[in-house]
């Protein structure tokens, strides 16, 4: 009788696993189709397919595990003064670093023309769209991801079996090196 309550749970560790690496590898795959790839419509439809699946496990995991109590309850602390508070001084230190980095290293050691080609073979020389996407990115994108990497991949760490002190940071790291690297690159070479 062991052995099977052992198969349910090795069963069910790996459908874990493998949903995370889903979630995990979706945000590059999808960067890299639309940005590098296949730029146009290819690319556009590839990004799609891998924000759906970005967005759809978790949301499906979410609604199947999660009681509305629990969202309203996170929502709630959430906007608590300490968090606020928080979440803007981290942010200034945080755009404090990217500033000191850009002026102090990135600054001139760009291929532009590479970065201006990615940007006009996406449409987004077009101001409009250039704003609509970039508002997009910050807020709506943002938020997605944030419930994404800080709630979905740190819960199926824990699920794993990691402790929260390792699972927050390991997700971090995730989120860096599977996401923010293609989103940001401008001296990336095409294939």
């Amino acid at each position: 009788m062991s052995t099977s309550v052992d198969r349910v749970g090795s069963d069910a560790r790996r459908r874990t696993l493998a949903l995370l690496l889903i979630v995990a590898i979706a945000p590059s795959l999808g960067t890299l189709a639309a940005l590098w790839w296949w730029p146009g419509s290819v690319g556009s439809v590839v990004y799609g397919v891998c924000k759906v699946l970005l967005y759809g496990v978790p949301a499906v995991i979410a609604w199947r595990t999660v009681s509305r109590a629990r969202v309203v309850e996170g929502i709630r602390a959430g906007v608590r003064p300490p968090a606020i508070a928080w979440g803007v001084g981290s942010g200034l230190v945080i755009g404090v670093v990217i500033l000191a980095a850009w002026y102090g290293y990135v600054q001139g050691r760009l291929d532009l023309a590479t970065l201006k080609e990615v940007v006009e073979a996406n449409g987004l020389a077009d101001p409009l769209r250039f704003w609509a996407v970039a508002i997009w990115f910050s807020f709506g994108n943002a938020l997605l991801e944030e419930f994404v990497f800080r709630w979905f991949v740190d819960s199926r760490l824990q699920r794993l079996g990691l402790p929260v002190g390792l699972a927050i940071p390991i997700s971090a790291l995730i989120f860096t090196a599977l996401v923010t690297p293609f989103e940001v690159c401008g001296t990336c070479r095409h294939p």
